[in-house]
């Protein structure tokens, strides 16, 4: 069983400077970000619908999964909790099934995979919504030793939505980097994602379109 009940805040952009830092590390060219603003949260549509910071509960998901051969079937529905009118949630049932599994190569190396469809409810606010979004993933594992592993994964999602962007119309997809040590009975992890705009991301079927970067950090402990 799965349960998650995501916080959302969609800030005043309190990363930026983090983020053109980053950017100007890998010397992307792109005046837009230059000229935008520090410190905003805007998001405008073509219908007229324009939203600002928002701070609340996003929608609920609920997950259960089972051994299927050698894998696992999940099944999966989002609630629609978050409001729809700050951004925060569609207003509306998704439902989701995915089927993962991993191969192991050798004692050093592992494989996985996981491919899915999500079904969405109809956005109470935006517009171009999709009704259908094919998923997938494939990671490749390294045990560096009995206690250490490091990662590669690239994760596939079609945009949820088909707005007038043609760049934003892409399937979202990202790389990611991690590394992970267990320590007697917890294990200890930090990862890195990016899309196209990183140069070991972005090749042929790799990285598109996604998040600016994503670094991110977990502590497992079992009792």
């Amino acid at each position: 069983w799965f349960f998650e009940v995501p916080l959302l805040w969609r800030g005043a952009g309190f990363m930026d400077p983090l983020i053109a830092g980053w950017h100007a590390f890998l010397a992307d060219g792109n005046v837009l970000r230059r000229e935008t603003p520090f410190g905003r949260s805007r998001i405008a549509f073509s219908s007229g619908d324009e939203f600002g910071s928002a701070v609340g509960l996003g929608d609920i998901t609920l997950g259960w999964g089972t051994v299927v051969g050698k894998g696992a079937g999940r099944i999966w529905t989002k609630l629609p909790t978050g409001s729809a009118n700050n951004l925060l949630g569609s207003g509306a049932f998704d439902f989701a099934l995915s089927y993962d599994q991993s191969w192991e190569i050798s004692q050093t190396w592992i494989v996985s995979g996981q491919v899915g469809m999500v079904w969405q409810g109809k956005h109470r606010r935006l517009e171009g919504a999709r009704q259908s979004l094919p998923v997938w993933h494939w990671g490749v594992d390294w045990r560096a030793n009995p206690s250490e592993v490091w990662t590669v994964q690239i994760d596939s999602e079609e945009s949820p939505t088909d707005l007038w962007e043609p760049i934003l119309a892409q399937a979202h997809r990202v790389v990611t980097f991690g590394y992970q040590k267990r320590l007697g009975t917890d294990t200890f992890g930090i990862y890195f994602s990016e899309d196209a705009d990183f140069g070991w991301t972005n090749f042929p079927g790799g990285a598109r379109i996604g998040p600016d970067f994503t670094l991110g950090f977990f502590w497992r402990t079992q009792k």
